[in-house]
């Protein structure tokens, strides 16, 4: 379970953060993505914990990556986020400038395999 104290000095506290968890409350069965929703790299301590890791569709993958960047207070947390969120974009197959674009290129990439 996620508290407020785990985030709070990292993640604004607004509208934004809390969809971004309730983002992260969906959980797919279908083809997908891990996801840390606490990154690791601002919070290395909850990196291996079970509840911080789940599996997201590949779009919601990329929006959870894109509202980091967003939701991010601290500069070293935005500059860490938008690392993550541009090695996201920056897949094998192509440069995924939306979510539905960075579906179809996973998927495809899937189905190359």
């Amino acid at each position: 379970m996620i508290t407020r104290e785990m985030w709070e000095g990292e993640l604004l506290d607004i509208d934004q953060t809390k969809e971004y968890f309730r983002l992260c409350s969906v959980r797919t069965e279908g083809f997908g993505e891990k996801h840390h929703i606490l990154p690791k790299s601002v919070w290395p301590e909850y990196e291996h914990h079970k509840w911080n890791i789940i599996k997201l569709s590949y779009e919601d993958h990329y929006k959870a990556h894109e509202m980091l960047v967003s939701i991010s207070k601290t500069e070293n947390c935005r500059r860490k986020m938008l690392y993550a969120w541009n090695r996201v974009r920056n897949t094998r197959e192509g440069l995924a400038t939306t979510s539905e674009q960075y579906a179809a290129l996973r998927l495809a990439h899937r189905e190359m395999l």
